[in-house]
């Protein structure tokens, strides 16, 4: 194997990497809460959503595990809750 090859194939495998921890699915019942260099930026919705590598931090926070009423609640309620949320608790562990 020669060396142009090797370094193509570690570029192309390095983006591969960085473009997936990029993408987020997120499900109906869910929401990410965006956090940039760890401010809050945003609070998406359902969806596939995108986030810059190694600036932005994205928590998918399951609504139903939560927020037990989450359905009742308009978007901005929705929103506050879940800003408190991560407020108390910035791990993104602790939402799976």
């Amino acid at each position: 194997m020669n060396i142009e090859l090797l370094i193509i194939l570690v570029l192309f495998l390095t983006f591969a990497f960085v473009l997936l921890q990029a993408i987020f699915m997120v499900q109906e019942n869910q929401r990410l809460v965006v956090l940039r260099m760890g401010k809050l930026l945003k609070v998406v919705g359902s969806g596939f959503s995108m986030v810059i590598p190694f600036v932005d931090a994205g928590i998918v926070v399951d609504l139903s595990t939560h927020l037990p009423n989450w359905q009742q609640l308009t978007e901005e309620d929705l929103a506050k809750h879940l800003i408190n949320l991560v407020k108390n608790d910035p791990d993104p562990t602790a939402y799976k």
